[in-house]
């Protein structure tokens, strides 16, 4: 599965915007996925956090595809 990754760092001062190789490459990969603003519900964010206690290191992105994988899988979805 492609990630892309959320440091999107720019090189030399705040006023420059001139991007980083990372930067551009974090640019392309996430003009070419759909992104979803989510803000989950008290018993989701439960969930979710419960995943992420589970595999220190995990990020939010992480753990909520975990959990719709899971769904998917118990509702007998392919990947």
């Amino acid at each position: 599965m492609m990630n892309c990754e959320t440091d999107v760092s720019i090189t030399g001062n705040a006023q420059t915007t001139e991007k980083s190789p990372n930067a551009l490459r974090v640019a392309r990969c996430r003009d070419g996925r759909r992104r979803i603003d989510y803000m989950p519900s008290p018993e989701a964010l439960k969930l979710i956090e419960a995943v992420i206690a589970r595999n220190p290191g995990a990020s939010y992105q992480q753990a909520i595809d975990a959990l719709l994988r899971k769904a998917g899988a118990s509702l007998g979805e392919r990947r």
